[in-house]
């Protein structure tokens, strides 16, 4: 008797779900949320360095206004402010007496007030310079410049506004909150801003001189 003819069915093979040896993952999925940080730092390394430094001298600064020494220095500079700022008033005509930080006329007077001795804006010109990358001797001139234009300009505001309360008093609110103020801001990062591209300047390499014709 003739036996049926079993035919062998082929098994059915599993298909797998690992990925092809072809293809690949996105780099940037396969990298650690570390490695990112470390290139993002890597490529902005100066620009941090700056801001943490900048942070970390304007933190200082502001730790030293709570020391005694800066109760005892701070009413010397005012008075010192206001001292000058009678020298030229005397020059424009004006004659008056300093009496503490007081500058004084029998029509007018006005008081060199510790919130606008413009001490804050010279902290930020200083971190400003100390956290720029140059070499400490450019870091000096810097500091001693931007803090003798703070002390000029403060000189000439107080001056001013002493002038303005004798002859316009109506105009002292508008001349000290608006016109001063604003440029007391404004100074700040110009100055910064134009002793940096100064340092830049002289601390870039000389440009080669090549054949080549425009």
């Amino acid at each position: 008797m003739k036996q049926p003819d079993v035919s062998a069915t082929p098994a059915v093979k599993a298909r797998s779900h690992t990925p092809a040896s072809g293809s690949t993952v996105p780099a940037a999925m396969r990298r650690s949320g570390l490695a990112r940080w470390n290139d993002w730092w890597a490529g902005s390394k100066p620009v941090n360095l700056f801001i943490i430094k900048l942070v970390a001298v304007v933190a200082i600064f502001h730790g030293f206004t709570l020391l005694p020494v800066y109760d005892w220095l701070l009413p010397q500079y005012l008075h010192a402010v206001a001292s000058l700022a009678r020298a030229l008033s005397d020059w424009f005509g004006e004659s008056g007496e300093v009496v503490g930080a007081t500058l004084r006329a029998p029509a007018y007077a006005v008081t060199v007030s510790p919130a606008c001795s413009a001490v804050e804006l010279a902290g930020f010109i200083v971190a400003a310079v100390v956290a720029f990358p140059s070499p400490w001797r450019t870091k000096v001139s810097g500091v001693l410049l931007g803090m003798l234009l703070v002390a000029t300009l403060n000189v000439i505001r107080v001056t001013s506004l002493f002038l303005v309360g004798l002859h316009a008093r109506r105009a002292f609110d508008m001349v000290h909150d608006d016109v001063w103020a604003v440029l007391f801001i404004l100074i700040a990062p110009l100055f910064v801003g134009g002793w940096i591209a100064h340092v830049h300047q002289r601390n870039s390499p000389p440009p080669v001189i090549g054949d080549e014709h425009a």
